[in-house]
């Protein structure tokens, strides 16, 4: 009976080395099965329906907003597959949608089991050109461009009101 239960728990223990490396390797996370996100952003930029406001730290309202994007960012609803901003896309949401764009002065990383590398900038497009899909999408990008596919975002309602805040005191 022991030799069968030292068995169970071998087959076990590798199935589970299995997983951890194939869901953290891709994204170079060992932490990939945890959720949270606590990074903080040099500035935020919100694009507002053809309005553009940058949030830098000392500005009101920025730690309001910090908080609500790291509660939405990790509440991933699934991965999306070729859609990338750029061209028209992207001058939908900067332009006459609702977005934000993160960016920080180190790469920062999601904790997630889709691939999705760190990144020195996030995008969070939430009305736009991909409404079709009809959830908000986080993209990952560089210093110069925009990288394809993003995670699906679960909710973003708090996110949305504590934009809606900080655009209606500056």
């Amino acid at each position: 009976m022991g030799s069968v239960l030292e068995l169970i728990l071998i087959v076990v223990g590798i199935i589970s080395v299995i997983v951890w490396i194939v869901g953290g390797y891709p994204n170079q996370d060992p932490l990939w099965f945890t959720s949270g996100f606590d990074e903080r952003p040099a500035s935020i930029i919100i694009y507002h329906y053809g309005e553009t406001r940058e949030v830098f730290p000392s500005s009101s309202g920025y730690e309001d907003l910090v908080a609500a994007l790291n509660a939405s960012i990790p509440q991933h609803a699934g991965y999306v597959e070729s859609l990338h901003p750029r061209g028209d896309s992207l001058d939908s949401y900067t332009l006459r949608g609702f977005a934000l764009e993160l960016r920080y002065t180190s790469p920062v990383v999601v904790h997630t089991r889709y691939y999705f590398p760190k990144a020195v900038r996030l995008f969070v497009a939430i009305d736009g050109s991909y409404n079709y899909v009809k959830t908000p999408i986080l993209f990952r990008g560089g210093a110069e461009k925009w990288l394809p596919n993003g995670i699906a975002l679960k909710d973003v309602s708090g996110l949305t009101t504590i934009v809606e805040q900080v655009l209606a005191s500056q």
